[in-house]
């Protein structure tokens, strides 16, 4: 016999963020306000009680590597989320994963418990969400929102020594795109600019050279404090960029220049 298929009230959604080398995926179900208040006394999650996070059942939470939340590792694995909300901040707890049900890890120890900046939004969240922002190359914060209130968890994994080993081995016998890769991190990464010059200049003294290399150079050699030398790899960037019809870039080298001269 056919069974009846109907919408969920609380839908199920999924969340996969890369950040630097690495992914966090979260899977949960998105319960709507519909009306009702949401948090505190009378609200559908009381302030001091815990919460799942969710709707249904648990929300799972997924690190394919170690990750550092408020100076604590969480360990590469699947968690179970639950959330203890106040008005002026969140307790959240992670969990083994082992079970779909939220509430069968209220009474089980919580294997890492920190607190998330909480602060209230000007417009209102009508359906509950889970999601990763300010994604950089190696933090983002988790977020859930829902009505007025938006709790913020910054989490870090760490890539500079997976990174840098990584160079090491290939400059061993690089190609053009491994030097400029190489800069293009260090550089951004803050990492030894002198070293990260000589990568990007063994690209740049080509002349088969792209404008957004030449652009790069610029910008190391900016910050290095070598405003003359980036100025040069700068206007030979925007001839570059013109040439290849980018237009984008002969701004930011226009840019670039300007600031370099004041």
């Amino acid at each position: 016999m056919a069974q009846l298929r109907v919408p969920n009230v609380s839908p199920y959604a999924a969340v996969k963020q890369s950040i630097g080398m690495s992914t966090i995926e979260v899977n949960y179900f998105r319960p709507s306000a519909r009306g009702r208040k949401v948090f505190g006394e009378g609200g559908i999650v009381p302030f001091g009680e815990a919460w799942r996070a969710g709707a249904n059942s648990a929300t799972k939470i997924i690190l394919s590597d170690d990750f550092n939340v408020r100076n604590k590792v969480l360990a590469k694995g699947e968690y179970a989320l639950l959330a203890i909300p106040l008005s002026d901040r969140w307790e959240l707890q992670f969990y083994p994963y082992d079970s779909q049900n939220g509430l069968s890890y209220v009474t089980k120890s919580p294997v890492l418990t920190v607190l998330a900046d909480v602060n209230e939004t000007v417009g209102f969240k009508e359906t509950f969400s889970i999601s990763l922002e300010n994604v950089m190359l190696n933090t983002a914060n988790l977020v859930l929102h829902w009505g007025n209130l938006q709790a913020t968890l910054p989490m870090e994994v760490e890539i500079d020594t997976r990174v840098m080993s990584q160079i090491e081995r290939v400059m061993k016998g690089p190609s053009n795109n491994d030097y400029f890769q190489a800069a293009l991190f260090m550089h951004e990464r803050g990492i030894d600019l002198k070293k990260a010059l000589e990568y990007i200049q063994k690209v740049t003294s080509n002349k088969t050279a792209l404008f957004f290399q030449v652009h790069r150079e610029a910008l190391i050699l900016s910050d290095l404090g070598r405003a003359e030398e980036a100025i040069v790899a700068a206007q030979r960037s925007m001839k570059l960029s013109d040439e290849a019809g980018n237009q984008d870039f002969v701004r930011l080298n226009q840019r670039l220049i300007e600031k370099l001269k004041n």
